[in-house]
């Protein structure tokens, strides 16, 4: 049931409205929600407003007209804030605390090493305490720490005036049961955000009457995922709106897909966790799309409720005296990388909305430099006048917004979640305003994404030589920080040299389509028109590319390389893009079939009596483009190898198969003598510039075809410019 204002409060409230009615009140911000009281006096401490989502991105406040008008208009709206471990428990400790979580110890949602049992430790000395200290008022209102009140339903955490936490039915969205000031209370039926919105109100209400200044922290669930209770256990499933707005945003565009790294396409450059992760089919872009719409919805009652009470305080005469923050635990991915949810660190997930309004922040800013969740205690702390219990590793974000500086470098981690063992962490890392740079303990791994040239996040620079000396700089400051605490949190930064400019071969780095390939032969031309390129193989060992081969000479086609989207029939132009050693000399429909063969020596003949042990189709230059099985036509090419300058690799054969070969005139064998491997047509004669394949020194094809492994390693021939291969694939 709801509470009621009590008999004394609504006889100071109807004294006091008789007197401001005398007097004439101001007008109001629309419609007036409660009575209006005269404002306190303007010596009085100012009264502040923490308003958090759950797990809102940045994106998503473009659908909260009235929050981004009534708040971020009205003040200061933060363009690059950070939630430093994007998860709800270490995230809203953090907010409790102004501390990193390797200082507050929450480092998961729950077990040994989170949720409400971790904060114990240092809940007497947290935010609200500093602030019952100096006089205020403090109302703690909706979704507390993951797993509180497990042990004592009615507990009453240190330093809260008026205790108003979901106990039960948290992620329900209906009927939450709340534990108000240590007596349980069943809001059968209503939404959550009215719940929460009436407590709201009433605090206010009622600290205004007192004539205390008042902290108020109204802790939403939306947008988080809904709770469904099947077989004793929680099934998560898109969030629920209010009923007035269940039928909103039917049409909306999952904007996700707008983002570049949507639905990632190439990611063996990623860290473990995100290879694993299958590329989403129609049916999971339908997924994410109903959970966008259904995300959006839930926030509308959130956006009315900002509304809602800034005519509260505007109606009270409390506006211009009172600080008012919105903010969110953290962000949220809808198919950014393959991805859904929140914990990594790439921007959808660790970016949050931060507005702010009121006395000491300017109207109407935008502020570009980097904060984060750690500062709103400091922030919080500062307007109050309150002394923390705890030292803080972050800064007020008042003199931020008045044109200071934010973080130069800001370490960021997460702990006991996935693949983490418990008490360990999945990452740590430190985001600049330029790059994002990531180590991960168990598996080795190391990310690093410079956003500036790569917002999306869809290249790993992290092993490319270019990028050395930046990995190196990046790796001592996250050494400085991984540990930090108080003021030097704040010093996080030095000079990271630029990464120098692409230079030398294109390395295997550079390129986002290898798949699992740990075999790469990179062949590239100055431009477009270039009749000769160069070649270089590498090889990978471990998570490093190494040069085993090359640079060495190659041509290309008669005219060039063929730019994608420009081929045509009876082109005499190479092919760009990636194939397999194949479609590398060759075109084929379908270039990356993975290719088993032989291993070309001195026992290899070609071509020759067909039930021989080892055999190969050959077309000669100065004979019909066919492919025939020719006694007279048996050579060994290891005894006569400096005849040919040139060998090319036509196209090979399948197993029982028949087809034709890329040559016009050419069929392949129909049971090649080497059933199990298959056979080449190789050409070993001059130069066959209306082919348009790439051309290779004998050596080096022979070298290249011993050395080749695409059953075992995926070898993958990349074709084009470097400027191709290194933007394109």
């Amino acid at each position: 049931m709801r509470r009621r204002l009590s008999a004394a409060l609504v006889a100071s409230v109807a004294t006091l409205t008789s007197t401001l009615t005398a007097a004439g009140s101001p007008a109001a911000v629309g419609s007036t929600v409660g009575p209006s009281i005269p404002a306190s006096s303007p010596a009085q401490r100012p009264n502040i407003l923490l308003i958090t989502t759950d797990d809102q991105s940045v994106e998503d406040l473009r659908h909260m007209p009235r929050t981004r008008r009534l708040v971020g208009g009205h003040g200061a709206t933060f363009t690059d804030a950070v939630s430093p471990f994007p998860l709800c428990c270490p995230a809203r400790a953090t907010l409790l605390t102004g501390q990193h979580a390797h200082n507050h110890g929450v480092l998961s949602n729950g077990g040994p090493t989170g949720g409400a049992p971790a904060f114990e430790p240092v809940e007497d000395r947290a935010l609200p305490v500093w602030l019952s200290n100096v006089g205020y008022a403090t109302t703690f209102i909706g979704k507390y720490l993951n797993g509180y009140g497990g042990d004592d339903p009615s507990d009453v955490p240190p330093g809260w005036t008026n205790w108003n936490a979901s106990m039960k039915r948290i992620y329900a969205y209906f009927g939450p049961v709340i534990n108000r000031n240590g007596v349980l209370e069943d809001e059968a039926g209503v939404y959550t955000a009215d719940v929460a919105q009436a407590d709201t109100r009433e605090a206010i209400e009622a600290a205004v009457v007192d004539e205390k200044p008042f902290f108020v922290w109204q802790s939403n669930l939306a947008p988080h995922t809904t709770c469904y209770r099947r077989d004793g256990r929680c099934v998560w499933g898109k969030p629920k709106a209010a009923p007035q707005d269940e039928e909103r945003f039917q049409g909306l565009r999952l904007r996700a897909q707008d983002h570049g790294a949507f639905n990632e396409r190439a990611v063996a450059d990623k860290a473990d966790h995100v290879r694993v992760q299958p590329l989403l089919d129609r049916s999971g872009v339908r997924r994410m799309t109903r959970f966008h719409r259904a995300r959006i919805q839930s926030l509308q009652a959130v956006d009315r409720n900002v509304a809602q009470t800034v005519r509260l305080l505007d109606g009270l005469g409390q506006l211009d005296n009172t600080l008012i923050i919105f903010t969110s635990d953290n962000g949220f991915l809808l198919g950014e990388h393959r991805s859904f949810g929140k914990v990594l660190a790439f921007e959808p997930s660790i970016t949050v909305p931060l507005l702010m309004r009121g006395p000491g922040v300017p109207a109407g800013v935008t502020v570009d430099e980097t904060v984060a969740l750690v500062d709103i205690a400091a922030t919080v702390a500062e307007a109050a006048g309150a002394v923390p219990l705890l030292p803080q590793d972050g800064r007020s974000l008042l003199p931020v917004a008045n044109g200071g500086a934010g973080y130069d470098g800001l370490p960021i981690e997460a702990g006991s979640v996935r693949s983490a063992p418990a008490g360990s962490y999945f990452y740590q890392g430190v985001r600049t305003g330029r790059y994002t740079y990531l180590e991960y303990p168990t598996t080795g791994e190391t990310e690093l994404f410079d956003r500036q040239v790569d917002p999306d996040q869809l290249d790993n620079v992290a092993y490319r030589p270019t990028h050395r000396a930046t990995r190196q700089a990046l790796a001592a400051m996250l050494d400085d920080l991984r540990s930090c605490a108080a003021v030097t949190c704040r010093n996080g930064g030095g000079e990271v040299p630029d990464p120098l400019p692409p230079q030398g071969p294109v390395h295997p780095d550079e390129l986002a389509g290898l798949g699992s390939a740990t075999q790469v032969v990179t062949i590239t031309g100055r431009s477009w028109s270039s009749v000769k390129g160069t070649a270089v193989a590498w090889q990978k060992y471990g998570r490093t590319w190494r040069v085993k081969r090359g640079p060495f000479r190659v041509q290309l086609g008669g005219n060039g390389l063929i730019r994608p989207g420009r081929e045509r029939h009876g082109r005499a132009q190479t092919p760009a893009g990636l194939f397999g050693v194949d479609g590398a000399f060759g075109v084929r429909d379908d270039p990356g079939t993975t290719l088993r063969y032989r291993r070309v020596d001195k026992n290899d003949r070609w071509p020759h009596d067909p039930e021989a042990a080892s055999t190969y189709n050959v077309y000669q230059g100065r004979r019909p483009a066919k492919a025939s099985w020719r006694p007279a036509h048996e050579v060994v090419w290891w005894q006569h190898r400096s005849r040919f300058r040139l060998a090319l690799l036509l196209d090979h054969n399948l197993p029982q198969a028949v087809r034709r070969s890329s040559g016009p005139t050419q069929r392949v064998a129909h049971e090649p003598a080497d059933v199990d491997q298959g056979s080449f047509i190789v050409h070993t004669g001059d130069r066959l510039d209306r082919h348009g394949w790439v051309s290779a020194p004998t050596p080096k094809l022979r070298w290249l075809l011993r050395w080749a492994d695409p059953q075992a390693r995926g070898t993958v021939f990349a074709v084009g410019t470097e400027e191709y291969l290194r933007q394109h694939l």
